[in-house]
């Protein structure tokens, strides 16, 4: 009997899914360009004759707009990614709670769980290492339901450029959202 699969995905789980950076490496790559940020907003105010005081609290500011500013492109890099990929089998991530940069979203078919095991069999067939004739077939190797076959395959979505390779690569769509 296969093993409980969630519906549920992390935002991380997604990058790396993708083979894309975690935010905490993003984050520590990017650095410099937040201080920078910083470092621009508090030279501007003292310059501009605002007291050390008020200097510091500016320069925070920045600090903190440059971080969510990186923060959502990363975000919207990796779901911009996800939302392809998963569309082209059928599925899409429902945002779980109400925030602009959701952590977690919830795996539902576009149609039915059926049509989106038909297209990660696809995928898999398109790859090679696996061969199955049906989607029956697939579901007998569980045994799985449909939603637990595709569920349990989630990794493959990530191989579908392989088949496609004209598609897209997921890296250059994310790396569109740092320009």
């Amino acid at each position: 009997m296969p093993e409980p699969v969630s519906d549920h995905v992390s935002v991380e789980k997604l990058a790396k899914l993708f083979s894309l950076p975690s935010w905490d490496e993003l984050e520590e790559r990017n650095h410099d360009y937040v201080w920078e940020a910083a470092d621009a907003a508090r030279t501007n105010a003292l310059e501009s004759g605002y007291t050390e005081a008020e200097a510091e609290k500016l320069a925070q500011q920045a600090e903190e707009e440059a971080a969510a500013e990186l923060f959502r492109s990363w975000h919207d890099g990796v779901m911009a990614v996800a939302e392809r990929y998963f569309g082209e089998h059928d599925l899409e991530l429902k945002p779980l709670g109400k925030h602009r940069t959701p952590q977690e979203y919830k795996v539902v078919p576009e149609t039915t769980w059926n049509e989106a095991a038909k297209h990660v069999v696809e995928t898999i067939n398109g790859v090679g290492q696996f061969e199955y004739s049906s989607v029956r077939e697939f579901l007998d190797s569980g045994p799985y339901t449909p939603r637990q076959a595709v569920l349990a395959h989630l990794g493959w979505i990530s191989r579908w450029p392989e088949v496609y390779a004209s598609k897209g690569d997921p890296r250059r769509i994310f790396e569109g959202y740092f320009r």
